[in-house]
């Protein structure tokens, strides 16, 4: 399961084919308003966010990477608009 939680009109995209294969990263992409940065968190559990990083969305969509999501059983994201 994958949450977006935007306060625009950003939407998160899964790449075709996604896949979260054991031992691997996450990856996704994030699309809306040039030029805009989104901050994207994580969580396993809906109470605990920690942050994955910043993006910027320079070419229409941004692509979100999460190397520390190995070997989790589940994982959730969200993404802010920011200023």
């Amino acid at each position: 399961m994958i949450y977006g939680n935007f306060t625009e009109t950003p939407r998160l995209m899964i790449l075709p084919g996604f896949r979260w294969p054991e031992g691997k990263r996450v990856q996704f992409s994030i699309a809306g308003d040039f030029g805009d940065r989104y901050q994207i968190d994580a969580t396993t559990n809906l109470a605990d966010w920690e942050s994955v990083g910043v993006v910027t969305n320079s070419y229409g969509t941004a692509q979100v990477l999460d190397p520390t999501a190995t070997n989790l059983p589940m994982r959730l994201y969200r993404g802010t608009l920011l200023p």
